[in-house]
């Protein structure tokens, strides 16, 4: 119980890290300038990425706490 805790906080912890990456990656495919775009830490400081990563971040803490308290 507790592994599969820490499996789904990692998970929903870097899942939206992920879709974002994959997000960005396709709108810039369709820029003129698309090799020279690559994905920047700048991308992951705006609002909409915030509200993609809110609940899956929040499922990881606490699936974390939990998988911690087991211990």
């Amino acid at each position: 119980m507790q592994i599969s805790l820490y499996i789904i906080a990692a998970v929903t912890f870097l899942g939206p890290i992920a879709a974002w990456a994959y997000i960005i990656g396709l709108a810039g495919a369709f820029s003129h300038n698309a090799s020279k775009k690559s994905i920047r830490l700048k991308d992951y400081w705006d609002r909409e990425f915030a509200a993609l990563a809110a609940l899956p971040w929040l499922i990881s803490i606490i699936c974390l706490v939990f998988a911690l308290r087991m211990h």
